[in-house]
């Protein structure tokens, strides 16, 4: 969200000019009216405030070069902002998968409220069927094979 606005002051004696009569020329204004300064020259403050909405996610990988990339593996962490697009809103998000003592954390928060979403807290054998590895719903007429022929 922008937001701007713009504050003229009397270049002599620094008091804030409001209201008509300013004028774009020196020709057009009234002079301050302050104790009698009645100079014509303004100086004019503009104040523009802007929101770039950076957001930040950190992926962390501990692995054993020795090993191999998937044998080598000790852990995962992932801390920092995931859009979710089902609800589409933003959520605060701390995971970590430890390969080394079978754990799997997470936590999720609303990034606006700060509530707990989601909380999970099981061994890391344990957590399947989650994420991308949840199969696709199938429709029970539509089975593999399944032509809608008749059998004999």
């Amino acid at each position: 969200m922008s937001a701007s606005r713009a504050i003229s002051r009397c270049a002599a004696c620094e008091v804030e000019r409001i209201g008509p009569g300013i004028g774009d020329w020196p020709g057009e204004r009234t002079p301050c009216a302050n104790d009698g300064c009645g100079a014509l020259a303004l100086n004019v403050e503009v104040i523009i405030n802007d929101d770039a909405g950076a957001r930040d996610l950190l992926c962390v990988k501990w692995k054993e070069s020795s090993r191999g990339s998937r044998k080598g593996r000790r852990a995962d962490v992932v801390t920092g902002s995931e859009y979710y697009r089902r609800d589409d809103v933003w959520h605060r998000v701390e995971r970590t998968l430890n390969y080394a003592d079978d754990s799997y954390d997470e936590v999720i928060f609303d990034e606006v409220t700060g509530i707990v979403v989601h909380e999970c807290h099981e061994r890391l054998s344990e957590h399947v069927g989650h994420g991308s590895a949840v199969r696709p719903r199938v429709a029970p007429d539509a089975r593999v094979g399944d032509t809608g022929a008749s059998r004999a």
